[in-house]
Order: structure tokens, then C-alpha cells, then sequence
């Protein structure tokens, strides 16, 4: 017993180098990283192994997988596969969660819709204490509570958030509607994610109201609005930090999914109709394909777009 517990010493003392070593990860990743390691590590304590193998990983799975959804399973896989590569890299230990697979999301769940668990992890790992974590944050809500294009997000100028009766508005171009604008209420989350990200964009350089929101922070195109690919781009390393396409198994997901999960929870709450209306969609058969979808399927409906737990 004695000689196991050491064996098992030996991983968590290995661990505090690994957190130090992983530097292109938020610490809110590291975080993850850390908890499902050391839930890993006290499983291997309550089943006295000392030698984990595959096989180890594999149990352990079926065992998370008793009180855990497949999303949070796949989470602390992750950070097992990485830890494990780790010491597999350094010579110390064989990488045994390498070929194990991951929990499968459950049957008929539309790969291009994102869960509530999904949105919340991915607010969780944006890191807003940088100006770049701050527009990111600003960004993916914006699109998370609205369903608004790619295209409309990128058009959105400074200027087009406005108060009215006590409702902050969001005036944008919808694609294919010249010269005029829709409009959209913005959910309080989203107006004090933006206010964030501007107090922060503010100490760095003055912009004026007709300046674009959402702007690129590289040197060579500071301040230029952001495009398609560069928010797509934004989107997937989020993404593939939770694993998300991984778990997944394909590439349907994408920024996009964000407005397919918003129609979607509309359609499902507050009908068609609504959902239309919020879509932009000239023809309700267009909507009407997301909640055919989304019933035929069976997806989970909570509140209108609300990801509080």
C-alpha cells in the first residue's frame, strides 16, 4: 500500500511542473487541467492503483460517466491526454489516455447546436483581463444572445448601440437588406461586456462613434474592423481549448452555430413566429427547418437564451 501511495505521490509532484510548463493555455483552462488531473489521481488512490493503463483510463470514464454529462466527461479527458503527453514527452510515463475515446454526446443531438454547459465552459476559459479577452468575451456574447450573423457582427460601428425606453438597442445590417436597419435589444450580460471591452480599448487609443466595435488588435491592422475568417478564427481557438470539435467528431461547428443555437432555443420556447422575427428570415419555411430539427431531434429547451446555471 505504502509503495502505491508513493507511485501516485510521484504524479502529483509531477504535476506542479506540468501547470508551470503549459503556457499557451488561459489559467482558467489550467484550472480545468488541474481539477480533472487531481479527480484522475484521488481514483487512483480510492481503487489502490498504482500503475494506470489504458484500461484505467477507460474505467475511470465509465465511472464519470454515472453523474457527469458526456461534455464534462470529454473536459476531463482533456486534461488527462494532456498531462499524460506530457510526462510521455519527458520520458516518465507512457501516454495511456492517447487512444482513448472520448464520451459521446447523445444520440440524434445536433452537432451544429451548442448546449448551455458548452456556452457557459466557453465563457468560462475567455480570459478578460486583457484587452483581447475583453473583446472575445464582448464578441461571442453578443453572438451567443442574439443570433446575429458573422457578417452583421463585423458591420456593427460604435454608434449603432444606443439607449431607448430603458432597453439598450443594437442597430446592424442584415445581409441582403440595402439601406436599412434591424434592430435588436441587447441582454444586459452582452451591453456590459461591450462597456468592458470599450473603458479597456479607451486606455489604449480614443475611437470616435463611427469607429467599428469589434477591431482587430494586431499592429499591422489595429483598429480595422475584424473579418469573417479573423472572427471565425477567434472562435475556434475557443473551441478546440474545450476539445468541442474533437468531442464532436466533425467540422460542422462553427461562429455560425452561435446563431443556429439561438433561432433554435426561440423556435423551440417562443414559436416560429418569434423565432423569425429575431432570424431575420424573409420566409418562415426558413425557420420552420429549425424547429423541425430541433423537435425531431429532441434537443433540451430552457429558458430563452439564458446560460445561468
Amino acid at each position: 500500500m505504502e509503495i502505491e501511495r508513493k507511485e501516485i505521490n510521484k504524479f502529483d509532484e509531477i504535476l506542479i511542473e506540468f501547470l508551470e510548463e503549459l503556457d499557451d493555455v488561459t489559467s482558467a483552462t489550467k484550472k480545468q487541467y488541474t481539477k480533472s488531473i487531481k479527480y484522475f489521481l484521488n481514483y487512483l488512490r480510492k481503487h489502490n492503483i498504482s500503475k494506470p493503463t489504458p484500461k484505467t483510463v477507460k474505467m475511470w470514464k465509465t465511472y464519470l460517466l454515472k453523474d457527469k454529462s458526456p461534455y464534462t466527461v470529454n473536459l476531463y479527458l482533456s486534461g488527462i491526454r494532456r498531462f499524460f503527453a506530457f510526462l510521455e514527452d519527458k520520458g516518465l510515463y507512457k501516454n495511456i489516455a492517447k487512444n482513448v475515446k472520448g464520451a459521446k454526446r447523445p444520440f440524434g443531438h445536433r452537432k451544429d447546436i451548442l448546449t448551455d454547459e458548452e456556452i457557459r465552459e466557453i465563457f468560462k476559459i475567455i480570459d478578460t483581463s486583457t484587452l483581447a479577452g475583453k473583446r472575445d468575451m464582448a464578441m461571442i456574447k453578443t453572438l451567443a444572445y442574439t443570433g446575429i450573423r458573422i457578417y452583421s457582427l463585423i458591420n456593427i460601428k460604435i454608434k449603432d448601440i444606443m439607449k431607448r425606453n430603458n432597453k439598450i438597442l443594437l442597430h446592424y445590417k442584415s445581409k441582403g437588406h440595402v439601406g436599412k436597419d434591424s434592430v435588436i435589444a441587447l441582454h444586459k450580460e452582452v451591453y456590459e461586456s461591450i462597456n468592458e471591452f470599450l473603458k479597456e480599448r479607451r486606455k489604449i487609443q480614443k475611437y470616435k462613434s463611427n469607429d467599428p466595435l469589434f477591431i482587430s488588435l494586431s499592429p499591422n491592422s489595429y483598429g480595422k474592423a475584424l473579418t469573417e475568417r479573423a472572427v471565425q478564427m477567434i472562435i475556434d481557438k475557443y473551441f478546440n481549448e474545450l476539445g468541442l470539435k474533437e468531442f464532436r467528431g466533425d467540422k460542422k461547428l462553427s461562429a455560425h452555430s452561435f446563431r443556429h443555437t439561438v433561432i433554435t432555443k426561440i423556435a423551440l420556447n417562443h414559436g416560429i413566429e418569434a423565432a423569425k422575427q429575431i432570424a431575420g428570415h424573409k420566409n418562415i419555411s426558413t425557420t420552420q427547418i429549425y424547429y423541425h430539427e430541433a423537435t425531431s431531434v429532441a434537443l433540451e429547451a430552457d429558458e430563452l437564451i439564458d446560460f445561468s446555471e
